[in-house]
């Protein structure tokens, strides 16, 4: 019978809550993206764009990215690009090497910050889908759908007796 279906409704159970979890994280970055089209825009200038960890096996490396701007007479330092992923997120080196192009040291750029909290900002305030959130919650519903039917096939032929499953004499047990 392999694994336990008690515990093959356990995991399905946890990996479909793995996949609400992703789609919620999904539409609230969707959410935050699409508020910041009336954030206001101020100047400011890149401090810092440099690859790290390049070399890597994988081809992965990150960035060191950075930016400055002023509200208020406050300087802020921020390093988000847009809501996807953070920038200092390891990629490829030709998607970051393509960032750092776009975004060289001490280049002027227009901030978009957060008017109820200044220290939240970005640099482009393309609205993008999150693709990504929803790959991994469609993946993990569908293998939780499997391990959940497998569970169920698993306990409607145990009740059926079409498996063996040998009755454990409690009264005979030696150590």
């Amino acid at each position: 019978m392999g694994i336990n279906y008690r515990l093959k409704f356990i995991v399905s159970i946890v990996v479909l809550c793995g996949a609400v979890i992703s789609a919620f994280l999904g539409l609230s970055n969707n959410s935050r993206a699409k508020a910041c089209l009336s954030w206001p825009q101020v100047n400011g200038q890149i401090v810092s764009s440099e690859l790290i960890g390049q070399g890597s096996e994988l081809g992965l490396c990150g960035l060191d990215f950075q930016y400055s701007y002023e509200v208020q007479g406050q300087t802020y330092f921020a390093d988000r690009i847009d809501f996807g992923e953070p920038v200092a997120t390891f990629k490829r080196d030709i998607v970051l090497r393509q960032i750092q192009e776009k975004y060289k040291p001490d280049s002027s750029v227009t901030v978009y910050y957060d008017p109820d909290n200044p220290s939240n900002a970005v640099l482009e305030r393309d609205v993008q889908p999150g693709i990504l959130y929803y790959i991994v919650a469609a993946a993990l519903i569908c293998l939780s759908g499997y391990i959940f039917k497998d569970a169920y096939l698993d306990l409607k032929y145990t009740k059926a007796g079409y498996y063996d499953v040998p009755q454990q004499d409690n009264d005979n047990i030696s150590f």
